[in-house]
């Protein structure tokens, strides 16, 4: 008997030996230092939940802490499951006690009356109609107006016209079969619904919208796109970002644009889409922030594209192509009836945009503008002419007036150039604001499309003209200043205000005859 004892004693300590040896000496139990919570502060509503959660240091240590419990300083506030779910009761604040062995944590909650139920007044679907494609998928989702009333909103009930073309569940659209149905969210006596056209199954690219604008602020939109298959995308521009820019099927594409600078060009850019047989085109443009120009101490203004030119037949008004464009008029006489396009106006009595004659033959001037550009479209913001004051502001008031500004020859046309309150001149390209000359600047098409690109005006010299009165046609009597009307009366009723720029007369401001052409440049006030 005792033999068989002490072989069993043997056996056991041979037995836990091994067991020693085979463990890794290096590992030890981790024994548990403190513990906390998810949050040590909330505020909730009445009835409303909330989970806290602990965490355990060193977290290795959890399974083998004690089992937490949890209470609650002011269950009449706060009650506290014993799995740490929160419970807003009663308006006030309580404090919520996790307890682990000798260790504690807390969390501050501040209950708040739930907020007096706001009314859904519309809802709306992030699509009106879609186009998918037999076994594509496309998820409806419900906005709501206000914002703040969707959590009291009813349970949205989603139905489909016909099944067999599309089917819908929790805004889910699924395509079945070629054809049509209408897909409609109905919140309470409110609905919103979605045109679904199915196409046979191509492995064709979708995009919609399948083109984006931007303001010149940049922003976020978004693109749905569907394929069939695998696709991917590329594109070059350094002032966006789309993502995801690859996938296996349907996306939600995110493209983000960048803020443009205070003021430049608009850009555009063509993101290609390509998946195993088709491809699908994305452009992105980006508005320019407008140039401005300073004309007062309250009062900022854009230039139109070039001057204003008419055609007396059509009684059209336009625009010219380039800025450096100068038509001039010869020794036409211009009348109502002149086809021709013509950039000389005189400035008379009436309204009739008809007339760019100096005078008819009973001596009686025809206009007397205001606003030069009441024919031209302008959106609420109306095109006109800056005022005598404007001109001087803009020529010697504003900050840095004397360097934004000289004389200059571009595509071989005399003018003058106005440059933008910010100007940021472009590498390369050279400006001397002191030149007394309009050769000195020189600009071929290429280095003054660079200057424009940066917000350059040019005003070229087109001249004045006045008339023979025997014969009422125009005498050009000169082709070397710049020229252009104020919408300021002159105090004589014979005279009228006009910008004036020449090397030769050194004058800026001058009062001359009404029935003389000059050139006329529009703005709009900066909005």
């Amino acid at each position: 008997m005792k033999t068989k004892i002490h072989n069993l004693l043997y056996s056991v300590a041979v037995l836990l030996m091994a067991a020693g040896c085979s463990s890794n000496p290096t590992e030890e139990v981790k024994e548990l230092t403190g513990i906390g919570l998810s949050k040590s502060k909330i505020e909730i509503e009445v009835g409303q939940d909330f989970q806290l959660k602990v965490w355990y240091e060193p977290e290795e240590a959890e399974d083998l802490a004690p089992e937490v419990t949890w209470e609650s300083t002011k269950p009449k506030v706060a009650k506290v499951s014993d799995t740490g779910k929160v419970t807003g009761v009663e308006e006030g604040s309580a404090t919520i006690i996790a307890t682990c062995g000798k260790f504690t944590a807390e969390c501050k909650v501040d209950v708040v009356p739930e907020p007096e139920p706001v009314v859904v007044e519309a809802i709306s679907l992030n699509a009106a109609s879609m186009e998918l494609q037999e076994g594509q998928s496309f998820n409806l989702i419900v906005s709501y107006e206000p914002e703040e009333s969707e959590r009291f909103a009813e349970e949205i009930v989603w139905s489909s016209t016909d099944e067999t073309v599309a089917t819908v569940s929790e805004g889910l659209v699924q395509a079945i079969s070629e054809g049509n149905a209408t897909i409609t969210a109905k919140c309470g006596e409110l609905s919103a619904s979605c045109a679904i056209s199915v196409i046979k199954y191509t492995n064709e690219i979708t995009l919609n919208p399948s083109s984006l604008t931007f303001t010149a602020d940049g922003g976020t939109e978004q693109v749905q796109l569907m394929s069939p298959t695998a696709w991917s995308l590329t594109y070059d521009a350094d002032w966006f970002t789309i993502s995801p820019t690859s996938g296996e099927g349907n996306a939600v594409l995110t493209v983000t644009v960048q803020a443009g600078t205070s003021a430049g060009p608009s850009k555009s850019a063509i993101v290609q889409f390509n998946n195993t047989e088709n491809s699908a085109t994305l452009q992105v443009m980006r508005e320019g922030k407008p140039f401005l120009f300073t004309v007062s101490s309250t009062t900022k203004v854009t230039f139109s594209s070039g001057n204003l030119q008419y055609q007396p037949s059509t009684k059209t008004a336009r625009f010219a192509t380039n800025q450096y464009d100068a038509i001039g008029a010869g020794n036409e006489a211009v009348s109502d009836t002149y086809s021709g396009w013509i950039d000389l106006f005189e400035w008379g009595k009436g309204d009739d945009l008809a007339y760019y004659n100096a005078q008819s033959t009973s001596g009686k001037f025809h206009q007397n503008f205001t606003d030069w550009g009441v024919n031209i479209p302008s959106s609420g913001n109306p095109w006109r002419t800056l005022t005598k004051d404007e001109w001087e502001y803009l020529y010697s008031k504003r900050s840095q007036a004397n360097t934004l500004r000289g004389y200059a020859q571009v595509n071989g046309v005399k003018g003058y150039i106005f440059l933008p309150d910010e100007f940021v001149k472009p590498t390369g390209i050279s400006f001397d604001y002191s030149a007394t000359a309009f050769t000195i600047n020189d600009y071929t098409i290429d280095q003054w499309s660079a200057l424009q690109d940066a917000g350059a005006v040019f005003l070229p010299a087109n001249g004045y003209r006045s008339y023979d009165p025997s014969t009422y046609k125009p005498n050009i009597l000169s082709l070397s200043s710049c020229r252009y009307w104020s919408s300021t009366p002159h105090e004589s009723t014979q005279l009228a205000w006009y910008f004036l720029v020449d090397p030769s007369e050194n004058k800026v401001m001058f009062g001359t005859y009404r029935s003389y052409g000059n050139g006329v440049r529009l703005v709009k006030n900066a909005s």
